[in-house]
């Protein structure tokens, strides 16, 4: 991966941290979305540019992971395929692994959501949502689908949201 694609990508996930810190409102009272606040620079800076990057290749097929208890390469996730369902294991046992509450919301024969679950401490039913779709689709052969773009980047964007804002309490509940 090169090394304009890990700065984009770190730019692009501190900025959707930024942005959901100052709509769902930390514990710690934040009065301007122009002003410095030391919190939101923490968890800034907790964002891992190295953890976008794994969890896109792995998502891309271009490296194995541990899904399920066993090695694997994700080869596509085309929507109807065996890699789409172990792309959302993989999602769901990051989630786990962050402590969310994890689960499968099953919307049709192909297709289930991995949702993660961060209640929030002073208003858990006023709900934050950060969402990317984890399947791939290409014009081409269905045998290798393996979707950087459609939408593994955002994808690995929502599972470090995911990692670091698991590591906070907030006022509302992020899923």
């Amino acid at each position: 991966m090169n090394d304009s694609y890990m700065k984009f990508s770190f730019v692009a996930i501190s900025r959707l941290i930024f942005i959901v810190i100052i709509l769902i409102g930390p514990s710690h009272p934040i009065y301007s979305q122009s002003c410095y606040h030391p919190f939101v620079e923490t968890v800034i800076a907790n964002v891992n540019p190295g953890n976008l990057a794994l969890y896109t290749r792995v998502l891309s097929g271009d490296t194995t992971s541990i899904i399920d208890g066993q090695i694997y390469r994700i080869l596509t996730r085309y929507h109807s395929s065996t890699g789409n369902e172990k792309a959302s294991h993989y999602i769901y046992e990051r989630f786990q692994e962050f402590g969310l509450n994890a689960r499968y919301q099953v919307y049709s024969s192909t297709g289930t959501n991995v949702i993660g679950i961060k209640p929030g401490a002073k208003y858990p039913n006023r709900q934050l949502i950060i969402c990317g779709h984890y399947d791939a689709i290409t014009f081409a052969s269905q045998d290798t689908v393996p979707g950087a773009d459609d939408n593994a980047s955002g994808v690995s964007g929502v599972i470090e949201a995911a990692r670091v804002l698991s590591q906070y309490d907030l006022d509302y509940t992020v899923v």
